[in-house]
């Protein structure tokens, strides 16, 4: 489809535009078009997202999760890092839009199912309240366009880890924890600090808000 369908009328356009530096680089690269045919402009928030809303209130202390699972999200890679948390820190996990049955198994398969939450249809108001009280929102994408729920996250007041990879790092600047997505151990390791520390909570939500302008 790409090949026989979006190739061809990324030729026949007058301007490409795509959300990020990166994934201008690899639009160049693939269409083979002038650097003037290709336009990197980076996505906004809807001003549903902001830090002072209502709170998601589940009855337990979650880290986030926003996005499907299919595998270059690497959410079975976050589901292996929960359960190294846990061995620190009593924190479940809540996935916005995965497929249950299949995050699930994982979370079997890792022994954590009874601390994984999936959420699939929200509003904007819902989801912004869900990222309101996480202790981080997770992003560990091995790629990524842009990367939206990470400006998502910071312009509600949410600390973000995230994976170093791709566009991601392009949207989070200096204002996330950023980590190699494969590397189970540093993930972990990443979130059990942010858990249990409420100064860096705090600087990651003065970045993030900063960031996210």
């Amino acid at each position: 489809y790409y090949n026989r369908v979006v190739r061809p009328a990324a030729r026949r356009a007058r301007r490409v535009v795509t959300g990020s530096e990166h994934a201008r680089a690899e639009v160049l690269e693939w269409t083979g078009l002038p650097e003037e045919r290709v336009t990197a402009v980076q996505h906004g928030v809807s001003p549903a997202f902001f830090p002072g809303g209502d709170l998601f209130e589940p009855g337990y202390t979650y880290l986030l999760y926003v996005g499907n699972s299919k595998p270059h999200k690497n959410v079975e890679g976050l589901i292996r890092a929960l359960a190294q948390v846990r061995q620190q820190v009593d924190v479940d996990l809540v996935l916005v839009g995965t497929e249950e049955r299949q995050t699930q198994a994982w979370a079997q398969q890792q022994g954590v199912g009874d601390h994984l939450h999936t959420m699939m249809i929200l509003t904007d108001e819902q989801l912004a309240s869900v990222y309101r009280n996480a202790q981080a929102l997770v992003l560990p994408s091995r790629n990524e366009g842009f990367g939206l729920p990470v400006i998502e996250a910071m312009a509600c007041g949410t600390p973000v880890v995230a994976s170093n990879r791709s566009a991601v790092p392009e949207a989070a600047g200096d204002a996330a924890v950023l980590v190699d997505p494969m590397d189970s151990e540093a993930l972990a390791s990443a979130l059990v600090e942010v858990c249990e520390s409420s100064s860096l909570r705090a600087n990651l939500r003065a970045k993030g808000l900063a960031r996210v302008q």
